[in-house]
C-alpha cells in the first residue's frame, strides 16, 4: 500500500482538464480522436462513477447521473445528457416529469427492441435497488418495478443480443452470478 495514497487527485485533475471532452475511435485506422465539441462549457463535465449508454436508433451516447462535473447541484444531475458525435455538441435533455434521482455507480445499457434504455441501481447517500426504463423519443422516465429479487448494482450491466435481456455479472463474498433481466417479462432473475 501506498503511503497516504487515494484517488483525490481525480478531483484536482478534473478542474485543470475541464472542460473535458469526447473521444472517438476510428476503428479502420486504430485511432482514437478527442472530438473537442464547439461549447465544451456547455457539456456535463468530467464526470466519475457513471456508466455511458450508445442509443442505436437515435445514434447519440447517452449519460445521467454521475460524481463531479457540470450541473451537479440543484438535482440537475439527474438529468439526462445526450453526446452527437456527427454535430459534435452536448444537450442537456429538459427535466422529465418523473426522473430516478441522482446517483452514481448505477448501471445502464440500451434495449433495442424496446427503445429504451435500462437504469438499475446506484447510489447517492444511499444505495437504490429500483429498476427503471428511459424512452430518449419521449423523455420519459419509468418505474418498471419488475418480478423477482434485484440484487444491489454497480456498474456495468450489457445487452446479450442472444437471449434478448439485459446480463449482470456480480461477485460477492459467496461467489460469482450472473443476473438477467428480460425487458419482455419485465423481471429479473
Amino acid at each position: 500500500q501506498l503511503e497516504g495514497a487515494n484517488h483525490g487527485w481525480q478531483w484536482d485533475r478534473a478542474r485543470t482538464l475541464r472542460p473535458s471532452s469526447p473521444w472517438v475511435y476510428f476503428g479502420q485506422k486504430d485511432l482514437w480522436v478527442p472530438m473537442k465539441p464547439q461549447e465544451p462549457e456547455q457539456g456535463p463535465g468530467l464526470r466519475g462513477f457513471l456508466p455511458l449508454v450508445y442509443h442505436d436508433r437515435a445514434q447519440v451516447m447517452m449519460l445521467h447521473g454521475g460524481q463531479g462535473g457540470n450541473f451537479t447541484k440543484d438535482g440537475l444531475a439527474d438529468r439526462v445528457w445526450t453526446y452527437d458525435a456527427y454535430a459534435n455538441t452536448w444537450t442537456m435533455l429538459p427535466a422529465a416529469p418523473v426522473m430516478p434521482g441522482q446517483r452514481a455507480h448505477q448501471a445502464m445499457c440500451y434495449l433495442p427492441d424496446q427503445n429504451k434504455v435500462l437504469l438499475v441501481g446506484g447510489s447517492y447517500g444511499k444505495a437504490d435497488k429500483r429498476t427503471w426504463l428511459y424512452d430518449l423519443e419521449n423523455n420519459t422516465w419509468t418505474e418498471a418495478k419488475p418480478k423477482g429479487d434485484v440484487p444491489q448494482f454497480r456498474l456495468p450491466v450489457l445487452f446479450d443480443p442472444v437471449s434478448r435481456t439485459a446480463l449482470k455479472f456480480a461477485d460477492s463474498a459467496q461467489g460469482a452470478s450472473v443476473w438477467q433481466y428480460d425487458p419482455v417479462a419485465n423481471e429479473w432473475r
